[in-house]
Parts: C-alpha cells; structure tokens; sequence
C-alpha cells in the first residue's frame, strides 16, 4: 500500500503505526513526503521523534478537522506559554485593585477603575 494512500485511509496515523507498516527502507519515503508536504505532521505540536505520539495526515485541513472531532489528541498544538508581568506605578499610598481586560486579543490590558 502506498503511503499516501494509508494516510488517506487512516488520518492522523500515527508515525510509529505507520512506519511497522511498511517494507525496510521506505522510512526515508516517509520523511520524504513530510520534507516535501506531500503529508502533514503538525511539528509545532510534538517532536518527530516522538514517533507514538506523531499524527500523520494528508494536509494541515485534514489535521485540522481532525483536532476539531478530537480534541484529546496528542498532536494537537500545545497552548503556547505567556509571561505576564504586571508594572503599575505607585502614585498614591492607596489601594490598587487593577481589573484584567481582554478585547478579545492575545493582548490583556490593566485598567484601573480607580484612575480618571
């Protein structure tokens, strides 16, 4: 069976199924296909090296939809980390109670209700 076609049958195989699948030698197929997107493996999710846990799909849409029918999956992309560092000037001995907003961006603002 050709790997296209085994990816078309199974989305979201994972690499290490499919790599026991195949004949000696056409790992490098594999890699090949991925090196030149004629596959999708979503690398900003997990390391190709993490062969149990590599998805393999036939594009990013497929693996897209596919994280959308299953969200447990392990190649969906991890919530990326943020530093949040909170700077307010001392303007007054009073107390500071500073409200988090969000506009709906990735962008969180401090407001602080009680400065005109």
């Amino acid at each position: 069976m050709a790997i296209r076609t085994m990816v078309m049958s199974q989305p979201g195989v994972r690499l290490l199924d499919l790599l026991n699948s195949l004949h000696r030698g056409q790992a490098d197929d594999v890699y090949q296909l991925i090196l030149t997107d004629q596959v999708y493996v979503n690398l900003s999710a997990v390391r190709l090296t993490d062969y149990e846990h590599v998805q393999v799909f036939l594009d990013r849409d497929q693996a897209e939809s596919y994280a959308t029918l299953h969200p447990s999956s392990a190649s969906l992309p991890r919530p990326s980390t943020f530093q949040l560092s909170v700077e307010a000037p001392c303007r007054s001995a009073r107390f500071f109670s500073p409200e988090f907003v969000s506009g709906g961006t990735e962008k969180i603002g401090v407001h602080d209700q009680h400065i005109a």
